[in-house]
């Protein structure tokens, strides 16, 4: 079964061009998605997921940006199986509960 993305995968590149620009949070969600898309298919996305990962970890001024490119770079250099886990997980928020309590 084909998965479906939200995102056009093909525009990546174009976005991440002008990520050194956006805030530190369209950084992170960008990068993110650069990884998944590298994990999901990684024949189409190494080039892409290089550059972003050098770029982030040399040209972002924002140190959370910085760190989480090391850690994705550290993780699928030494481990793709656990970054593959780690990184694909799917957050299920109705199992938690949100209930304020007094």
């Amino acid at each position: 079964m084909e998965e479906s993305y939200p995102v056009r995968f093909c525009q990546l590149p174009a976005v991440f061009r002008i990520i050194t620009i956006h805030s530190f949070q369209v950084q992170l969600q960008t990068l993110t998605a650069v990884v998944k898309l590298f994990l999901r298919k990684p024949e189409t996305s190494q080039g892409l997921v290089q550059k972003v990962l050098n770029t982030a970890t040399k040209d972002c001024d924002s140190p959370d940006v910085r760190d989480r490119a090391y850690i994705y770079w550290r993780l699928l250099s030494t481990d793709p199986g656990a970054a593959k886990v780690w990184a694909l997980v799917q957050y299920h928020f109705s199992s938690f509960s949100w209930a304020l309590r007094p």
